[in-house]
């Protein structure tokens, strides 16, 4: 058989346990993080350094390794609790907690607008157009009326 090309994998079986434990040695010991707890916030670009793999083949091995898949997924998770309970305890600059939340935990911040003036003249209103069996009805929307 011809090589494809390209330099071969250094996937092996017992990768997807080095992870877990690359990223569960970065835990607090005992779970409670203290004012002298030590937080470092683990990722995947330092784990692929340290062992000498590019990220790409990172994301190449979930897609190809369904148990690589799942440890991937678990030390997502434990990135997500540290930089949750870092921030809450104050061990991180607030910041970089919003960033690292948004860009390795997928959180994301939410507004909710308001869209009426402050005394209420400008209530926005809805038209709806109903359909029944070819014919339509044109409708103003009534926030007291049940929608069916």
């Amino acid at each position: 058989m011809k090589n494809k090309g390209g330099r071969p994998t250094k996937y092996f079986k017992e990768l997807p346990d080095v992870m877990l434990e690359y990223f569960k040695k970065h835990l607090p010991k005992n779970g409670k993080v203290t004012i002298k707890s030590n937080l470092n916030f683990p990722t995947f670009a330092m784990f692929a350094a340290l062992n000498d793999f590019h990220i790409d083949s990172l994301h190449e091995y979930k897609k190809k390794y369904p148990k690589f898949s799942e440890a991937y997924k678990k030390c997502q998770a434990i990135q997500e609790a540290i930089i949750i309970t870092g921030g809450l305890k104050e061990k991180f600059n607030a910041q970089y907690a919003k960033f690292v939340s948004k860009a390795c935990c997928k959180m994301k911040e939410e507004e909710i607008i308001d869209h009426k003036s402050s005394d209420g003249s400008m209530t926005p209103s809805f038209t709806f157009v109903e359909y029944k069996q070819g014919e339509y009805e044109e409708q103003e929307w009534n926030k007291d009326l049940p929608l069916n």
